[in-house]
């Protein structure tokens, strides 16, 4: 929200780049919270609310990163959500 109310591109920039890490952290976090379920079914319930707490923790990211990304089209008037599908459009 600061990358936002400053219009600083530099911290959104670094905030976009912040989601890719943290997906790669919830993927493991999920893969170990698995493998504990598998160890400890017993502990099944827990597991279940600890791992709905981490996918709403991820999705936080996901709204971070794109209010970053609205930061780049309010300054640059560039849309930079799908670079992929518009190849004119440099991600960073």
């Amino acid at each position: 929200l600061d990358a936002l109310v400053r219009l600083d591109l530099e911290r959104a920039a670094q905030v976009k780049a912040a989601d890719d890490t943290l997906d790669d952290g919830y993927k493991a976090i999920i893969a170990s919270i698995k493998d504990f379920a598998n160890r400890h079914p017993d502990s099944v319930g827990q597991v279940i609310q600890v791992m709905f707490a981490m996918k709403a923790l991820e999705r936080i990211g996901d709204h971070a990163k794109n209010i970053s990304q609205y930061v780049f089209y309010l300054v640059e008037g560039r849309d930079i959500r799908h670079p992929k599908s518009n190849p004119q459009v440099d991600p960073e």
